[in-house]
């Protein structure tokens, strides 16, 4: 089977369902794509139905243009598939792509989820910016995975070497501050020590 052949099946086989708050004017298809309907605008005008033209927000979503009677809404494409197949956004989700291609927008590619398990999607695909980095970009040093996640050896070590730094110069200035009261109770402690070592 040729591949215009197997596309053209594929289409045949698309299913379309309304659009929530759009009914009877836009419609969503498994496959990705949004059309109009044939309708009559207040106008009296017959509009045909038509496959609608998606065009790429700023984050790179492709987007269609719905519209009736001074209503307007720029809608991302994989938000009104999954409104029209799976139904309303729970609170807190958000809508993932499996193989996060933000073009793909199959209904099979598509789900409600969590922030963290969009972002983990985008490691395990390696599109997540930062973890497809193996030198830390501060030093240059090698990325190594340990049991808290992988980190940079250089800079953990630049840091805990200033963390001891800073430490030791706040005991420095602690003991400066209280001298007195420190050494008055190093006295006692050894006087104490004394009176519990001699015999009754």
């Amino acid at each position: 089977m040729s591949n215009s052949t197997r596309a053209s099946a594929d289409l045949d086989a698309e299913e379309w369902r309304a659009i929530p708050g759009w009914e009877g004017l836009y419609e969503a298809s498994d496959k990705g794509r949004v059309r109009s309907l044939d309708r009559i605008d207040n106008q009296g005008h017959h509009l045909k139905g038509r496959i609608l033209k998606q065009t790429p927000n700023k984050r790179g979503y492709p987007c269609v243009n719905l519209r009736d009677n001074g209503r307007r809404r720029m809608a991302p494409v994989h938000q009104v598939v999954v409104e029209a197949f799976i139904g309303p956004r729970p609170d807190g989700a958000e809508v993932c792509h499996w193989n996060d291609v933000k073009t793909d927008n199959r209904l099979e590619n598509l789900r409600y989820d969590t922030s963290s398990a969009n972002k983990r999607d985008c490691v395990r695909n390696g599109r997540h910016q930062e973890a497809a980095l193996t030198h830390c970009p501060k030093c240059g040093g090698k990325y190594v995975h340990g049991t808290r996640g992988r980190h940079c050896p250089v800079c953990a070590k630049a840091w805990h070497k200033a963390h001891r730094e800073e430490l030791t110069a706040r005991q420095r200035i602690y003991y400066a501050e209280h001298r007195e009261e420190i050494n008055a109770r190093r006295r006692a402690a050894r006087a104490k020590a004394r009176a519990a070592s001699q015999p009754l």
